[in-house]
């Protein structure tokens, strides 16, 4: 617009990165700028006025640095370990603010110091080599710049605990190339509690045969007839992905080839003679 009722007039006009300011939030004056709501995506750019008279030309830049508190990507959650593991705790894999916060790891009240046992090769991931008792507990993550709220994330060390053996285990429906294995869950259901179950079975069956399962159940087919079998269940968790204590054995002999259980159903067709 024009500045002066005088001639040579003096006009203004303001662009953003070179581009025509079209944002609604923005309010433009000859001279001066309102902004009503600042958007992140400003932060670093270059608000230029450009002044003329049609004698000359002068410009003026400006660069806005929109400050903003931490922020991350992570979530609270619990971490599973055992004594003698080397774990990393991974609080965040992004954490952001500007100007860019402090940020350390707590457990309890107690601040962690990156020596010895701990240290972080990137922000908001502690590793812990060789884990002790004392370990085991609940961590926090912080970060601060003091621009609006705090960053934090709670990462909890559990111990693991391995599941004990399932019990009870049984079968039922033989046949020559088939069985349905059953069993109870075992006592200890370890932590973190058990995902599933695994089959072990000698001699193997083709590779293409289902041995694990989510239930306390199992149909195996493509058995071998007339072969002795030996089974037993373990209990697996996502720490413990191979299991945990194995069941007592059982044994099965498969029955010879060929053999079947058939029922036949008669239908009787009755007429009436007129």
């Amino acid at each position: 617009g024009s500045s002066s009722p005088f001639p040579p007039y003096v006009t203004s006009t303001w662009t953003l990165d070179g581009n025509d300011i079209s944002d609604p939030n923005i309010t433009l004056g000859d001279y001066t700028i309102n902004i009503d709501y600042v958007k992140r995506e400003y932060s670093g750019k270059l608000f230029q006025l450009s002044t003329t008279n049609g004698v000359g030309t002068a410009t003026e830049n400006f660069t806005l640095i929109v400050q903003y508190g931490p922020e991350g990507d992570g979530e609270d959650h619990t971490v599973y370990a055992s004594i003698g593991d080397n774990i990393t705790l991974i609080a965040a894999t992004s954490v952001d603010g500007n100007p860019f916060p402090f940020y350390g790891w707590g457990i309890g009240n107690i601040q962690v110091n990156l020596t010895g046992r701990y240290s972080s090769d990137s922000v908001g991931q502690l590793t812990i080599e060789n884990v002790m008792a004392e370990d085991f507990g609940p961590y926090v993550f912080g970060t601060h710049n003091g621009i609006g709220e705090d960053f934090t994330i709670d990462v909890t060390l559990t111990e693991a605990v391995i599941p004990s053996s399932p019990e009870n285990i049984s079968f039922s429906d033989l046949t020559d190339m088939q069985i349905t294995l059953m069993w109870n869950p075992p006592v200890t259901m370890g932590l973190p509690t058990l995902s599933g179950y695994i089959i072990d079975i000698y001699p193997p069956v083709p590779a293409n045969v289902e041995l694990e399962t989510n239930t306390t159940s199992i149909e195996l087919y493509k058995l071998t007839p007339g072969t002795v079998y030996n089974v037993s269940v373990r209990a697996v968790s996502s720490y413990f992905i191979n299991g945990g204590e194995r069941s007592q054995y059982i044994n099965f002999t498969t029955f010879k080839g060929g053999m079947r259980c058939v029922t036949l159903l008669i239908t009787v067709l009755c007429f009436v003679v007129v």
